[in-house]
This record gives C-alpha cells, sequence and structure tokens, in this order.
C-alpha cells in the first residue's frame, strides 16, 4: 500500500487578508512558519521517503521546514503541483471575487475541470511510483484533485491541513483527513 500525504502549505499575508492567491508568490508569514512546524511531528507515522511540492514559495518554504524536521531527502517540486490560475481574480477580495463570479469562472482563469484533472494525474502517477510521499500544494489544487479521485466534491483546505489517499494493490484510493475538518489539531 503507498501512502500520500497531502498538505496544504502554511498561511501568507494574503491567506490572512482573505485574498485571491494562485499563481502570485507570497512567502508564508510568521504563522505560516509556524503551522508549518506544528504540522511536521503530525506527519512522522507516514514514514515519508520523500517531500514533494509545488514550485510555489509558499508550497517549498512548508516543504522545506516539513523534511527538515522528519530528515526525509527534499525531492525536486512538480510543476503540475502548481495552484490554480485566477485569471482576473488574483489578488481581489475572495468574497467580492466569489459575488462577481459565482461559477469561479474568472476571465483568464483555469478552467476548474483541467486543475482537477491536472492535479489527480499528478497524484495518481504519485502513487503508481509505490514511493510513500508528502505532498505540499494548494487548496484549490488539493480540493479539485480529491474530488476527481473520489467522485465527489471535497470540502476546503485550510491552512496545514492534511489529507491521506492510500492506494491498495488493486488501485482503489481511500481519503482521509489528518489535520482538517475531521479533528481540528492546528490552532487556526
Amino acid at each position: 500500500m503507498t501512502r500520500i500525504a497531502l498538505v496544504r502549505h502554511g498561511r501568507t499575508d494574503w491567506n490572512a487578508a482573505r485574498r485571491m492567491q494562485g499563481r502570485t508568490e507570497n512567502p508564508l508569514n510568521a504563522e505560516g512558519l509556524s503551522q508549518a512546524a506544528v504540522v511536521a511531528p503530525l506527519l512522522t507515522p507516514v514514514n515519508a521517503q520523500r517531500v514533494i511540492s509545488s514550485p510555489m514559495l509558499r508550497a517549498q518554504q512548508t516543504a522545506d521546514v516539513i523534511a527538515e524536521h522528519l530528515g526525509a531527502p527534499r525531492a525536486a517540486h512538480r510543476e503540475s503541483l502548481i495552484e490554480r490560475d485566477f485569471g482576473s481574480a488574483e489578488g481581489a477580495d475572495i468574497t467580492e471575487a466569489y459575488a462577481s463570479h459565482p461559477d469561479h469562472d474568472w476571465p483568464g482563469s483555469e478552467p476548474v475541470s483541467a486543475v482537477g484533472e491536472r492535479g489527480a494525474a499528478e497524484i495518481r502517477a504519485l502513487l503508481a511510483e509505490g514511493v510513500d510521499t508528502i505532498v505540499v500544494a494548494h487548496g484549490t489544487l488539493l480540493r479539485l484533485s480529491l474530488g476527481v479521485l473520489t467522485g465527489a466534491p471535497f470540502p476546503r483546505f485550510d491552512n496545514a491541513d492534511v489529507v491521506l489517499v492510500r492506494s491498495n494493490d488493486d488501485g482503489e484510493v481511500a481519503v482521509e483527513w489528518l489535520v482538517g475538518p475531521a479533528e481540528e489539531q492546528l490552532t487556526r
């Protein structure tokens, strides 16, 4: 059985301000660095042989903290794990952006279906490699990808939430929250 822990990056100033971040580069703030340090020991039972991340700075910073704590090799990032391009909504207030486009189809944005398929394909590929892995990426990408993998809408990820994905020899996928809506293990 292969296990992949999917981790949403720690908090940034734009997360705190509730701004659409997408592919805009923002570093972790002090709270985000603390979240990464708190979540790292909770990942010990995964026995990950590597840590992979999105190429975005906030994901790489979170992955670096986790890898250092676990003593796991820090593998190169994967372009397919990059966050959704929100087009004209990048930098906008989240509430205003959703009100202006309830379908979330902002001008210039990457289609929702493409994001989910892209992320799900990467998760499937990682599972097929058969290496227990920690993946640090982004809330929208992870939510949409898990929706494709499970065939049902998946709840929102908060910063530093973790979902464990397991596959058995038959290729069946099981998903469970390690940190998130099922258990509040981090101070928000």
